[in-house]
């Protein structure tokens, strides 16, 4: 025996998945609401709703200033206002270099072991002394006079060690 499709008497076809009589007869249930029955509640009254509140909280912040920046106190071709920096720069550029990293507070091998080792001397100083510039800036500058920045260099340290700052 196999079960076709059919519609249940009283069920208007309206175009769904079709309907399967198994033939068993099913009893249509009647829901009939049940009364309200209040429960006996001994504790306080139950309030319907919460009387809100509102409480503001203000957190103050404090943001670490930065220190303004300032430029280099000597300009990149001043080299003469300091001869003996720039004599000593430009005729032996080695040995000045070594005792340019001393005089930062690095090692004196700085120069012979780090590639590059100018220009991220003159990041740290402007760092530690709040000099306007970017690294990009202390690229082009190494890289266009090697010299010229390491004589600024060298008269920011000198002027900063006159000043008390070293």
């Amino acid at each position: 025996m196999s079960v076709q499709p059919d519609t249940l008497p009283g069920v208007p076809d309206n175009g769904g998945p079709p309907v399967y009589n198994t033939g068993v007869q099913q009893q249509p249930v009647h829901h009939q609401p049940m009364p309200y029955q209040p429960q006996q509640y001994g504790g306080p009254p139950v309030i319907g709703h919460q009387p809100s509140t509102n409480t503001t909280v203000i957190i103050n912040q404090q943001v670490p200033m930065r220190p303004a920046l300032r430029p280099w106190s000597s300009g990149l071709f001043s080299c003469f206002e300091d001869g003996m920096i720039c004599a000593l720069a430009f005729f032996c550029p080695e040995c000045f270099a070594c005792h340019l990293a001393s005089q930062a507070g690095e090692s004196c091998c700085l120069p012979c072991c780090v590639p590059g080792w100018l220009v991220s001397l003159r990041a740290h100083i402007r760092g530690r002394h709040q000099i306007e510039g970017s690294i990009m800036n202390d690229c082009c500058t190494v890289g266009c006079c090697y010299q010229c920045a390491m004589c600024q260099l060298a008269r920011e340290l000198k002027n900063a060690k006159s000043n008390g700052q070293y």
